[in-house]
């Protein structure tokens, strides 16, 4: 393998009408993804995508979003439950968080699904992928509170340089999404050089943030290379090199063995 795009949706429409054959162009390209589940139905269908294909790892879990749609008592029961039969290929809790981006979010029940996530990752010593959008402040202060002990991803980060280092002297893994790609991405383009070689990853948040030169269109994890390529230009480092180090750091962290 060559490539890990750490946070991917295979799972959501319109990429899971064409999950497998998405999987297996992945394959032969040198690519492993992590299919993140955003709600129970999507970690389910991760869960399949993963035991299916061989370069497929999941990821299940709550979007803080959807954490009105479902009772925590079944979310807590559901995911350890999957967890617990080592066959299913779950190699992190997630995606879980915060996002404070709409008027009528309700802040305190996205605050205990996400400690309860943390909770879920550290019993099981598993990593945390972890959504922040608008709420960056409360999500350091739960992380600081309940997730020592467990490694932390930061996905799809797209903010400045002065709250990267907020986040990488947690020792968090920072993941980069598309958006490096895009001409207008100064701050994160600043951001991108404050990170530590050894926390960097790389995403494309598929079928959404799709990188240059395909912005407009569908996203897909195929195209998670434009995104190592896009930062080891900024970065001005060797491609070849970046890739390595990426794909290292990510195997590493999800204890993947390939």
């Amino acid at each position: 393998m060559q490539y890990y795009d750490c946070h991917t949706h295979i799972n959501h429409d319109p990429l899971v009408q064409n999950a497998d054959t998405i999987a297996e162009a992945c394959l032969k390209q040198g690519i492993i993804l992590n299919d993140v589940g955003t709600n129970l139905e999507t970690s389910a269908l991760a869960i399949a995508h993963a035991q299916k294909h061989e370069n497929v790892y999941a990821i299940v879990g709550i979007h803080p979003n959807d954490t009105h749609k479902t009772s925590l008592s079944l979310v807590i029961t559901q995911l350890t439950k999957w967890v617990l039969n080592k066959k299913n290929k779950i190699v992190a809790i997630g995606e879980t968080g915060l996002d404070y981006h709409y008027s009528d979010t309700n802040k305190e029940q996205q605050k205990l699904f996400f400690i309860k996530h943390i909770e879920i990752a550290k019993e099981f010593n598993l990593p945390l992928m972890v959504h922040v959008r608008d709420a960056h402040d409360d999500a350091i202060d739960v992380l600081t509170k309940y997730a020592t002990g467990i490694k932390v991803i930061i996905h799809c980060y797209s903010g400045d340089r002065e709250l990267v280092e907020k986040y990488t002297r947690l020792g968090f893994y920072i993941s980069i999404p598309g958006i490096i790609t895009f001409r207008n991405a100064l701050l994160l383009k600043d951001a991108i050089k404050a990170i530590p070689p050894q926390l960097l990853l790389s995403e494309t948040d598929a079928p959404w943030l799709t990188p240059e030169p395909y912005r407009g269109k569908t996203n897909s994890p195929l195209y998670v290379p434009f995104v190592i390529k896009a930062m080891a230009k900024i970065l001005n480092i060797d491609e070849n090199i970046l890739q390595k180090q990426i794909y290292t750091n990510t195997i590493n962290l999800f204890k993947v063995s390939f």
